[in-house]
């Protein structure tokens, strides 16, 4: 039997979770990736890490505009862009089992 479609609606849209740019850490025990989504009318971005066995996920930035995470060779820091102060991308390196980054 076949199943009813239906049309994608605009709130749909502001629904959806995208997640992109995955990076796995040079010891290949954690992936980082950055996660989209709307809040509002605005396009919100953070840096969230993940077990590569698919294990629990975790936020690890909180600023509204985060991403493009890579890993120090040692694997130890994150470094990211982030727009927090200023209209122009910084770069921000935190530890990678999360708490404050810094610039």
């Amino acid at each position: 039997m076949p199943t009813k479609k239906t049309a994608i609606t605009p709130s749909d849209l502001t629904r959806l979770v995208i997640p992109y740019d995955p990076q796995l850490s040079p010891t290949g025990d954690l992936v980082t990736f950055t996660r989209k989504h709307t809040a509002g009318n605005a396009t919100v971005s953070n840096i969230w890490a993940v077990s590569p066995d698919g294990g629990r996920s975790r936020q690890l930035t909180s600023g509204d505009r985060d991403s493009q995470a890579r890993f120090s060779p040692c694997g130890r820091r994150i470094a990211f862009l982030s727009y927090r102060d200023k209209e122009r991308p910084q770069i921000r390196v935190l530890d990678r089992e999360g708490g404050e980054s810094t610039t």
